[in-house]
């Protein structure tokens, strides 16, 4: 990349993310990178790799700005992952369940199943039991 491209990218990511980063800062950063990879012959492309190469080599109090950047940059993919997964779970749910549900309980049906990991480690009987102790003493009073 040229000094402008990499420029107009930091002013990008600036406007985006303004209390993170600093324009300035940022492309300067980014700059003596380039060269520093240029310097140590690195040609790896994958932005994790360079990422971890900065946090290997303890190079995140020379380069703040862009230790910040990739950190974003590496959770994004994360939540964009798992937006997805939640919406082809619920596409598969309401093709088997359409029919046979109201939409609140169709809805509650699907939270459950995306977060099938926390469910798993709920103790089910000590659910009943409270459920069932709020039901009896719901038909007393």
């Amino acid at each position: 990349m040229t000094r402008d491209d990499i420029q107009q990218k930091c002013d990008f990511l600036v406007r985006h993310y303004a209390s993170d980063f600093s324009t300035g800062e940022l492309v300067s950063e980014c700059l003596h990178f380039k060269e520093y990879l240029t310097v140590t012959k690195t040609s790896d492309s994958s932005v994790y790799l360079l990422y971890q190469q900065v946090v290997d080599n303890k190079l995140d109090a020379i380069f703040p700005n862009l230790h910040i950047a990739f950190r974003i940059f590496l959770t994004l993919m994360v939540t964009n992952c798992s937006a997805e997964r939640s919406f082809s779970k619920l596409k598969r749910i309401k093709n088997d369940m359409r029919n046979s549900m109201t939409q609140k309980r169709l809805n509650s049906f699907s939270l459950l199943n995306i977060e099938h990991e926390v469910m798993e480690k709920v103790d089910m009987n000590t659910l009943i039991d409270d459920f069932a102790k709020l039901k009896s003493c719901r038909k007393m009073i």
